[in-house]
């Protein structure tokens, strides 16, 4: 039979919602989000989550990192490996910041990839979910609104409700 959701129509979302564990200590430092094929999160949460220091070292494709699902019925991570890597902070270089993540284990119930992608203009309103220090395991949801697009291509946001976003929320999807 199919399990009934618990989620709101609008927190379907939250089934896509992934952390990534440093290897070391099994700590949240990110998160990220399930899509078809893996897990997308930032390239610097990956680099974080191996114990790389430096901007130039890049993980080796291929190395294992741990990745759970907060709103699945199994908070257990699971291991995956890094299949892409793309981090560019350099002023002369266009800026990169972007990893996937392949998973090697089953999906744990309740998970399911982002359906759509889109993008939305100035004075949107988004919410993102992130796991800052103190909230490691439930993570935070903050609201806010889109506001102006910068002269270097960065789009400018300002958080209305819940936490400020802070370390911790690197690598989530915004909706």
């Amino acid at each position: 039979g199919t399990e009934k959701s618990t989620l709101l129509p609008e927190q379907v979302y939250k089934k896509a919602i992934a952390r990534i564990h440093s290897g070391s200590r099994n700590k949240v430092i990110g998160a990220g989000f399930l899509v078809t094929g893996g897990v997308l999160t930032c390239a610097h949460v990956v680099r974080d989550a191996l114990g790389l220091k430096g901007k130039a070292i890049t993980p080796p494709i291929s190395a294992k990192v741990k990745v759970s699902f907060p709103f699945s019925k199994s908070k257990k991570p699971i291991l995956a490996e890094v299949l892409t890597y793309q981090y560019c902070k350099d002023e002369d270089m266009e800026k990169q910041d972007a990893a996937t993540l392949r998973l090697l284990e089953p999906l744990p119930e309740g998970t399911a990839p982002i359906a759509e992608l889109a993008t939305h203009g100035l004075n949107h309103p988004f919410r993102v979910i992130g796991f800052p220090k103190d909230r490691t395991t439930a993570g935070r949801e903050t609201t806010g609104k889109f506001m102006a697009k910068l002269a270097d291509d960065f789009v400018q946001i300002v958080g209305q409700q819940g936490y400020s976003i802070q370390g911790g929320y690197s690598g989530s999807a915004v909706w």
